[in-house]
């Protein structure tokens, strides 16, 4: 009798250890399971920290790149002008004007006006290319017309050379009608600031060609 009793109570202290047992496993995967959930919530925000913070070095060089070349297109055409009008000089006096010949101070204030002009023109249309091979391209057939642009003072008001003058701002006129028809391709503003440019270069081509014939 007292052994079946004591079979009871071990049984009975065997099964309470048992859900005792089951009870804290039971109590430890909950433990487990909630902090693996506070650790997944936690990490979405730690990613949107670190991509804000990456974001923020990545717009102070977009700043830096825009600043960079806009003092490339913009100051380095307008230097370019600068130096092509110190090194033309002035027109010799006594000749023969054409027809619609301007004053002098027109010239300053236009070529001025379009040396600012094309440098955004040409700021313009490099940002809204996205191919490097195209904004190659157009950046180098710019640098060709611009180095035509700086020699045609030189031979036309220092060297007194018309007629060359005349044909070299022939080619200047050329390559700046591919540079305008590139340009329109890339951003219809810098196609048209181009062009009210190229008309300046012709109209000057007008002038370059009467002083030469009639001083011949």
């Amino acid at each position: 009798m007292n052994e079946s009793k004591n079979n009871s109570v071990r049984h009975e202290k065997a099964t309470n250890d048992k859900n005792k047992n089951q009870t804290n496993s039971t109590e430890k995967d909950l433990e487990t399971n909630n902090s693996k959930q506070v650790e997944k919530n936690n990490k979405p925000e730690q990613k949107n920290n670190l991509t804000t913070a990456e974001k923020l070095p990545n717009s102070r060089d977009a700043k830096r790149h825009k600043i960079k070349y806009i003092l490339i297109f913009i100051a380095g055409t307008i230097i370019v002008g600068i130096i092509a009008t110190l090194l033309g000089g002035k027109m010799r006096d006594g000749l023969t004007k054409p027809p619609a010949y301007p004053p002098d101070i027109v010239f300053t204030i236009a070529w001025s006006i379009l040396y600012i002009t094309i440098g955004v023109a040409s700021y313009m249309a490099f940002k809204s290319v996205e191919e490097n091979k195209k904004r190659r391209d157009d950046i180098i057939w710019y640098a060709i017309h611009l180095f035509f642009n700086f020699m045609w003072p030189l031979f036309y008001f220092r060297l007194n050379l018309a007629i060359f003058s005349a044909i070299w701002l022939l080619f200047t006129v050329a390559t700046a009608i591919v540079v305008t028809y590139r340009y329109y391709r890339a951003n219809l503003y810098s196609g048209i600031m181009f062009t009210v440019y190229t008309m300046w270069l012709i109209y000057a081509l007008y002038l370059n060609i009467g002083i030469a014939m009639l001083n011949m």
